[in-house]
């Protein structure tokens, strides 16, 4: 094996893992890029016998051809400890050409690469890539989470992330609001433990019936595309609701009948709903009906795919608190300059946690950017003194700040872990949206909107690492703090009804002509 030693504390670490290595018993060599390096680390390594190669300054490149260049392409491991956390900005002169060089050898000669915490040239805290970083395998996130390594696009350097837990890795997350009385809007909630799927879909208890466990209502689908009707369907069921009620065209009612016989296509009470998947011009009315009932009613609401291009004219009659959107980067571009700031779907990718708050800060709902790595950009109502977190995360008639004057403002922002793009197909993103409506209409559930809905798409984390705003230099976490999954009980005050388009509603019986108050005994208010 081969390391990499740069001048500074990073260099160090990679002197003494070498020689720890070669205590072991393995043939290591150190390649010193920088005239001077970590002494007691080189010394360290020099007792042990670990082979010393000093370029003094020199890019790697010049031994190209050399032996020296054939143990580094012949070894089966490179540590990287270059550069770490205490670099800024992009990497440049030799440095940036030795990292150029060794990504172009390792493309020939493939192989494991470990970074000490970061991957050489990773120092951008919004994830952004402005210059050469040498690809690892394997990161090494020392003390805690660095906000490069977690956050696209340059999270695809890091590889497999792992973290590697000190003394200080317990230190709390202030909870002091910031200016605008607001706490965490630049916090970043990281899950990197498994997250059990019966947390995320609770069990139903004892005395439980079809509506104590939440009715969602869905408008998806359409003749131009039916199959998302189809799948929207799978997914609000795949959360454990009692009943799914949809609004569809008759084909796409015909398609889920024969997958799914217990789906119901009147009317009735619901408790969360979703318009978007698979919708088209035709189906415009039916989702603003919808979306505009559930703004009045202050019932939790997902907006998806087609019905994203609603939201600009949707704005007055939202309540934010409790809306979802759910796009994906063109999604997330068109509707931005729908909304007055002109983007690109490339300037997305390359600042997706950036442009789903701007998302946020331009609606007021939830965020849930999909891609290779979801963000999550949510939010919850909290008395900072109280033990308890308030119950009040997506309940649209009771969370807002002016509703609560004693109750502050707590963002979560989330990031995922970095998945697979088999998961980038078509209809993914249908059933994401139909699980997250699902959730929102569980009576018993207990988290906002983005944390659950991960829980199952992308097999989330349940214990958090909070990055947070401070440079990676002076990192504070949090790994004990309850905020993720302890918000809200997400259960409208008032479950009301949804009508069908076209129906008399002045008694707001909607579908199954159930009365409001006989909507609040069946959910035990």
């Amino acid at each position: 094996m081969v390391a990499f030693v740069g001048g500074g504390d990073n260099g160090g670490d990679a002197l003494y893992a070498c020689a720890l290595l070669a205590e072991q018993g393995m043939v290591v060599t150190a390649f010193l890029l920088k005239p001077t390096c970590h002494a007691r680390g080189l010394a360290a390594a020099r007792e042990v016998g670990v082979g010393i190669v000093e370029l003094g300054g020199r890019s790697l490149r010049s031994i190209e051809g050399t032996p020296e260049w054939g143990t580094i392409c012949g070894a089966r491991l490179w540590i990287d400890g270059i550069v770490g956390i205490g670099s800024r900005g992009p990497l440049a002169g030799e440095l940036a050409d030795t990292v150029t060089c060794l990504n172009d050898a390792m493309r020939a000669h493939p192989k494991k690469v470990i970074a000490i915490d970061v991957p050489s040239g990773l120092t951008d805290d919004d994830g952004a890539v402005r210059g050469p970083i040498l690809r690892a395998t394997h990161t090494l996130a020392v003390g805690t989470y660095k906000r490069a390594q977690i956050l696209p696009p340059a999270v695809e350097y890091s590889g497999e992330v792992r973290l590697m837990r000190m003394y200080w890795s317990e230190v709390a997350t202030s909870m002091r609001p910031d200016a605008d009385g607001t706490i965490g809007a630049g916090d970043i909630y990281y899950y990197d433990d498994e997250y059990r799927a019966h947390s995320a879909v609770p069990v139903p208890a004892f005395s439980d019936d079809k509506y104590a466990r939440g009715v969602v209502g869905l408008v998806a689908g359409s003749d131009t595309y039916p199959g998302a009707g189809v799948l929207a369907t799978r997914g609000a069921l795949a959360a454990g609701v009692g009943m799914a009620r949809l609004n569809s065209t008759r084909r796409v009612q015909d398609l889920v009948l024969a997958d799914q016989p217990g789906v119901v296509m009147v009317g009735g009470r619901i408790q969360a709903a979703l318009i978007g998947p698979g919708l088209d011009e035709e189906r415009r009315e039916d989702a603003l009906e919808l979306a505009q009932f559930c703004g009045q009613s202050g019932m939790p609401l997902v907006i998806d795919a087609w019905a994203l291009d609603l939201v600009p004219e949707l704005l007055g009659s939202l309540t934010p608190d409790a809306t979802v959107l759910t796009p994906h980067y063109g999604e997330a571009a068109r509707l931005l300059s729908a909304l007055g700031t002109p983007i690109t779907n490339r300037e997305v990718a390359a600042a997706p946690l950036r442009y789903a708050r701007a998302l946020h800060e331009a609606t007021g709902c939830h965020i849930v950017l999909k891609g290779p790595v979801t963000i999550v950009y949510s939010f919850e109502y909290v008395a900072v003194d109280a033990e308890e977190t308030s119950a009040t995360c997506l309940d649209g008639a009771d969370s807002g700040a002016d509703a609560r004057p004693e109750l502050t403002r707590v963002y979560e922002p989330t990031v995922s872990a970095t998945s697979t793009s088999w998961a980038g197909i078509a209809g993914n993103g249908d059933v994401l949206a139909g699980f997250i409506a699902g959730i929102l209409a569980r009576a018993s559930a207990r988290a906002s909107a983005g944390s659950r809905s991960q829980c199952v798409t992308w097999r989330a984390y349940r214990q958090p690492c909070v990055c947070t705003p401070a440079r990676p230099t002076a990192p504070r976490i949090d790994t004990t703090a309850a905020p993720p999954f302890k918000p809200a009980t997400l259960r409208p005050r008032f479950p009301p009804s949804w009508p069908t388009a076209g129906r008399n509603t002045s008694d707001a019986a909607g579908f199954g002509g159930a009365a409001r108050s006989d909507s609040r005994e069946i959910l035990g208010e």
